[in-house]
């Protein structure tokens, strides 16, 4: 059933000229599925680019999303009458299916294209990639994503009208990581013409819209039948009962706040800042949760001014309703 909601949101994000946004938990596969997106233009559709971004090459070609691409094409090759000659463009982070024709020398054959591009913190990588499917895989950890996707998007784009489909997906969790622009996409889709639908996924977020969240008590091993339908209530039971094992029993206190990152419930815990910190991340993140789908009530009652000198020269809070607090970070 998780398949189906990501594939079922990946043709409604192209039906509607819009791009998609994964966040989501570990161990679903999503190299994988990315990977065959990639290896069904390949095989199906002449002519077509699929590009599969990444900020580091090792989460493209070591067992990343290239890899995975790669497993496919061949596997098609070997088992289906789909599979092309490679003879052009046969690398690690390039496969082209095209062939010299023996007689005239000329390159021939269906053209389809796989590339794989390492950013490497430089969003101009992104510029004149004109595909029909452009992966940006691992967001969690993408330094210069919004960059790199601001400046793509503008390659698949005549007027209104999208002729190629950019999707991110990924996961938070790593410590240090900037995984700023994974939450960006996710709460923020629309600014980036991104599919968003009803947040359901987060507590009490009323009728805020999102993109799509994976969460672990979908598709968990031992929890779903042969039918592929999620037992939700018995994955929660498992996911909370082991998030007090390490709640009691671990001295790190960042323990808990990873657990819940790198297998988390609700898409405030997928995006918790896993870095050493004194405060209580968790629960600020949570009493987050509960206040965003009424922010601006609650922020209306907050008193906005300036600390001034008064004649007796003492510092007192002056009322000053033509301020505008700085309620947003980084600033815009």
């Amino acid at each position: 059933d998780g398949d189906y909601l990501f594939f079922h949101y990946i043709h409604q994000a192209e039906l509607q000229n819009k791009h998609s946004s994964i966040l989501k938990t570990r161990g679903r596969g999503y190299s994988y599925k990315a990977g065959s997106m990639a290896a069904r233009n390949y095989s199906h559709i002449k002519a077509s680019k699929s590009y599969l971004f990444a900020s580091e090459s090792e989460f493209l070609t070591k067992d990343g999303v290239m890899s995975k691409a790669i497993d496919s094409i061949n596997f098609i090759g070997m088992h289906t009458p789909f599979g092309a000659a490679r003879n052009y463009k046969d690398t690690d982070i390039h496969k082209r299916a095209s062939y010299k024709d023996p007689q005239t020398g000329l390159e021939k054959g269906r053209m389809s294209e796989i590339m794989a591009v390492t950013c490497k913190n430089d969003p101009q990588k992104g510029r004149g990639k004109r595909g029909k499917l452009l992966i940006f895989d691992e967001s969690g950890i993408f330094p210069g994503l919004i960059k790199t996707w601001t400046v793509a998007k503008k390659s698949v784009k005549q007027g209104k009208r999208s002729y190629g489909l950019l999707c991110s997906m990924g996961t938070g969790g790593t410590e240090n990581a900037d995984f700023e622009a994974a939450e960006e996409l996710f709460y923020h889709g629309d600014g980036y013409e991104v599919l968003t639908v009803p947040n359901v996924f987060d507590k009490n977020a009323g009728k805020a819209r999102s993109s799509l969240f994976i969460a672990e008590y979908l598709n968990r091993d031992g929890c779903y039948d042969h039918n592929g339908n999620s037992d939700v209530i018995k994955a929660l039971v498992e996911v909370i009962t082991y998030r007090k094992t390490v709640r009691d029993n671990t001295s790190d206190p960042n323990a808990l706040v990873l657990e819940k990152a790198e297998a988390p419930l609700v898409p405030q815990e997928a995006v918790l800042r896993t870095e050493g910190s004194i405060f209580p991340i968790a629960d600020l993140k949570e009493y987050l949760a509960d206040i965003m789908p009424s922010i601006n009530n609650f922020v209306s009652s907050h008193y906005i001014g300036d600390i001034v000198y008064n004649a007796q020269g003492e510092l007192i809070f002056k009322y000053n309703d033509t301020k505008v607090p700085v309620r947003e970070y980084p600033i815009k």
